[in-house]
């Protein structure tokens, strides 16, 4: 099997890279909202819980359509 190019090579691992940083945002939200799930206090109706996930739902939401944007360019 042979290597790749040292050019070949780096232009993977910058393309690796780009894809990392475009994940990043969906990765945040979804932390940030996984981190509200768990702040819902125990005694919080259902109601009050929703309220407070809706914002971070709707992060998670807008982070995963702007990568699906950037994927379709």
């Amino acid at each position: 099997m042979s290597r790749p190019r040292p050019i070949l090579a780096g232009s993977i691992a910058a393309s690796q890279d780009v894809s990392e940083d475009r994940v990043d945002p969906v990765r945040t939200a979804t932390d940030e909202l996984v981190s509200a799930v768990e702040a819902v206090p125990d005694d919080a109706t259902l109601s009050q819980a929703v309220a407070s996930l809706r914002d971070e739902a709707a992060n998670v939401q807008a982070s995963v359509s702007d990568l699906q944007t950037e994927a379709t360019c």
